[in-house]
Formats: structure tokens, sequence, C-alpha cells
């Protein structure tokens, strides 16, 4: 009896769905199962958490796929948007899943019946996922070579997500690599030890998860002069303010923010790196120093910096809302 294996299940009510959505997960199902990809690589080339992708295959709850994976997946599976896209003529067309799970410690499986509009309802489909503890993943030494090399280039001066480095690298990485081998090689340059620096680090954009360099970010101790020559700044205003720098690993000031009271009074990047998000760096960790405080701040009228400060999560994007809705 000690040895008898623990199995939960799950049945669901009818789940409506739109069929378009519907056949995106059956042909992606697909294409994984012909691919050397397993789920995991699906969602940590998504820049998602492990078990992301297999989650929106469940069929005992079911929500609309986001429109941004349908230019994701042809490029993690290397196959053409077709093949990914569902070949249903009526977009708005809805269906029906019967579904159940069961699902224990080494496996989680999905079954469900799907009943069509016309009321043709299909043979029972399973997706079964086998959980696979206690692998050790081996670097790739070459490949973790080649990423320090596109650091000291200035290649993820800009964040990059996993996705777009797994590209990159088919075109320019002359050896054998795996996404298991380029999860691992980030995961080593992004681990902080008691002897180096970090190299990288991860970063959550627009809750996707990228990879840039590390950035230092301090308080300014010494004068405003410091800053001087890099940015066009009124001095009285900042007087009496606390400045925050932001640095590369070569030590250059890149941006800054200036407080007071939890009030944001003015931040700014340097033109050649902007679009970069390294306004957003300074403040996700102005934030992180009172979680209590929240940041105020103006919009000031003759700038467009509204985006920006979407981006920051410290307005609310109203199409994200609808969306939501």
């Amino acid at each position: 009896m000690g040895n008898k294996k623990q199995i939960t299940k799950k049945e669901s009510p009818l789940v409506l769905i739109l069929r378009t959505d519907y056949e995106i997960l059956v042909n992606t199902y697909e294409l994984l199962k012909n691919s050397e990809l397993d789920e995991e690589d699906v969602s940590f080339l998504l820049g998602k958490p492990n078990n992301y992708y297999f989650d929106l295959l469940d069929p005992t709850d079911k929500k609309r796929i986001k429109q941004e994976y349908l230019t994701l997946f042809p490029a993690i599976f290397n196959v053409p948007l077709d093949d990914v896209l569902s070949a249903c003529i009526n977009a708005y067309e809805e269906v029906k899943l019967s579904a159940s799970s069961k699902f224990n410690k080494k496996s989680t499986i999905f079954k469900h019946t799907v009943t069509f509009e016309d009321g043709t309802i299909s043979p029972e489909i399973e997706w079964r996922r086998k959980v696979v503890k206690g692998i050790r993943k081996v670097e790739n030494k070459m490949l973790t070579d080649y990423l320090r090399f596109l650091v000291e280039e200035g290649y993820f001066l800009k964040p990059q997500s996993a996705l777009g480095l797994f590209v990159h690298l088919r075109t320019y990485f002359n050896h054998p690599f795996t996404a298991k081998d380029l999860s691992v090689s980030l995961n080593k340059l992004s681990r902080k030890d008691s002897k180096n620096k970090p190299l990288l680090q991860r970063n959550l954009d627009r809750a996707r998860f990228t990879y840039s360099e590390t950035y230092l970010i301090q308080h300014l101790a010494t004068s405003l002069a410091d800053l001087n020559g890099l940015f066009d700044f009124n001095m009285s205003k900042l007087s009496g303010s606390q400045i925050f720098t932001l640095s590369d690993r070569n030590n250059r000031i890149l941006g800054y923010a200036a407080l007071v009271n939890r009030q944001l009074i003015d931040i700014q990047v340097l033109p050649n790196y902007r679009r970069m998000r390294l306004g957003k760096r300074i403040i996700d960790f102005l934030i992180t120093q009172d979680k209590n405080s929240p940041i105020t701040f103006e919009i000031p009228e003759d700038i467009n910096i509204a985006n920006f400060f979407i981006a920051c999560k410290l307005l609310k994007d109203e199409a994200d809302e609808k969306e939501e809705d």
C-alpha cells in the first residue's frame, strides 16, 4: 500500500473555446511531438516559467490565446506560420471541450473530446506530459564562451529574449546546441557567487523573461557634477533630490533618476542607450527600495512619456484592461 501512486483526477464541465485557438494548440502540440524540444523548452523560449506551455494545453481551463504567441511558435519550431495557424474558415466558431485530467508526481494526462458547431464529436484526444526529475543538465562550454563573447561585443546592452538568442545561435553559432544548453549557459552567466559579479541578469519585461548585461544602480554619493557633460538637466531643479545612477559593467553612467520624497523629479538615459529598457531598470530598483511607499510623478505636457510609465507599471494600459475584460 505504501508504494501505491497518488493519483488525482479532475473533471470539468463543458468548456467553450474559439476553434482557431484550439487548433493552434493542436498544431503546436503536434509540432512539439515531432521536434527535439520538450514542454519546458517551449516555455523557456516563450520567456515563461517551466510549466507555462503545458498549462496552456489544459482543456479543463481554456483562455484565449494571446496573439503575440502566433509570431513566437514558428520561430520556436522553425516552421512557417501556416503550420501553426488554424485552417478553420469561421474564425468565430466556438467548440465545446468535455475534458478530464489525471496527474501524479510522475505524469499529467489531459483527455478531452471536441464538439463542433455542426454537432460532430471527435474521438477522445489525449495530451500527455511525463515529469522527469533528477537529470543533471551538462553545460555546453563552447556555447557559454560564445555568450561571453556576445557580452564583450555589447550584444546584451539591449535585453534579449531566450527565443531571440535561440534564433541568433541557429545562424551564427557553428556548433551543436539545444534549448536546454542555452538555458544552462544563461543560468550560469546570471548566477551570483562570492567571487565574481555575474555577466548577465534576468529581467521581467512585459511579462516575459529577458537577459541583459548586469547594471549597477546606486545612490550618487558625490555631487551632480558627475552628470555634467553627459545629460542636459536643470541644476536647481535637481538640487536637494536623491540621485540614483545606472552604470554598465565598465562603470560608465548610462542613466539616472532623481527623487524627492518618493516623487520622481527627473529620469534620463543617454541617447545612444534608449529603447533598451534601462529607464525601467531604474524604476524597478526604486520601487523595491520602499514597496510600501508608491512613486509619484507628474506627466509633462510637452514630452510623450506615458508609454514609458505604462511599461514601468506606474500607469495602467487601457488597451490591456479592455483585453482582460
